[in-house]
């Protein structure tokens, strides 16, 4: 599915320890994704992101669990047709998968545009967590 909306992603050590990842993604500004959302300001779905980050995690860490719920997830900035993003995903334990997407700014710094924790089947947190 990567392939098929013209993702790049470029697979990092970026200092991470453990099992952790850190990838460089951008979407083509002719993705389908931008598409009709919105038509004058076009925005890349946060659902996208979300399966951006769990689609890496799953291909690099071989964990293919399906995922049980969502907790943490903020959506901070939008993200525009042509913005280049840094992904970082760590295991927190067995239970749990934290991904962070960041974007460059003027000022050469990192900033957060979207985060959130996965929760994996399997966990012993199924039970309390919810979709």
């Amino acid at each position: 599915m990567l392939a098929a909306e013209r993702v790049q992603a470029t697979p990092q050590a970026a200092g991470l320890a453990g099992q952790a990842w850190c990838f460089t993604l951008r979407a083509s500004p002719d993705s389908d994704l931008f598409r009709g959302h919105f038509p004058d300001l076009p925005v890349l779905p946060g659902v996208a992101q979300l399966q951006w980050a769990l689609a890496l995690w799953r291909r690099y860490s071989g964990d293919s669990r399906p995922l049980r719920g969502l907790r943490r997830l903020k959506f901070q900035r939008v993200v525009v047709p042509g913005d280049q993003l840094r992904l970082e995903c760590r295991a927190d334990g067995d239970q749990h998968m934290t991904f962070v997407f960041r974007r460059q700014n003027t000022s050469g710094s990192f900033e957060a545009v979207s985060s959130g924790q996965c929760l994996l089947a399997g966990s012993s947190s199924d039970a309390s967590t919810h979709a």
